[in-house]
């Protein structure tokens, strides 16, 4: 007959108390290392595709830049949006398994690319992107990492 050891820590001394629960980000598998590689990796990937898409043709020039506009196309601001839900998406596989949205760095990330891109695009003839553009696209990235949340925790439960 087995019997339990009374000198042996509890089963469960390993996870973590955290505001969603339970978690066991203290100890860190191989797997978790290369799910985190991978995520870097595909968001690495979504970001060169997104900057390559939003800023063909390449036809750069070397005259003054117009100064953006306020608004510009709707049909642009929705594809913007929708082109940047993923990487807020897949951000989220970059971050330990359980850890919470981090709002500032996912901002960081919708809004540095989306300046980047713009300010490229200021040098493309008849490519002018607009103030609302950057917005929609910050707008996709945090609905995409809020959505990835929001399915874990669905999933979780």
């Amino acid at each position: 007959m087995l019997t339990a050891n009374a000198s042996a820590p509890p089963a469960d001394t390993h996870l973590k108390e955290t505001p969603w629960g339970r978690s066991a980000i203290p100890i860190r598998r191989a797997a978790d290392f290369t799910g985190l590689r991978l995520g870097r990796a595909l968001q690495g990937y979504l970001a060169f595709l997104i900057a390559v898409s939003m800023l063909a043709p390449f036809r750069f020039v070397a005259d003054a830049p117009p100064i953006p506009p306020m608004a510009g196309d709707q049909v642009a601001l929705v594809l913007g949006f929708l082109m940047f839900l993923p990487l807020g998406y897949v951000y989220q596989f970059t971050r330990p398994r359980g850890a919470p949205v981090d709002w500032g760095r996912l901002l960081g990330l919708g809004a540095g690319l989306s300046v980047a891109v713009g300010a490229a695009r200021l040098w493309i003839p008849g490519r002018t992107p607009a103030i609302l553009e950057a917005a929609a696209n910050v707008a996709g990235t945090l609905l995409g990492g809020w959505g990835y949340h929001r399915i874990f925790r669905m999933v979780r439960a």
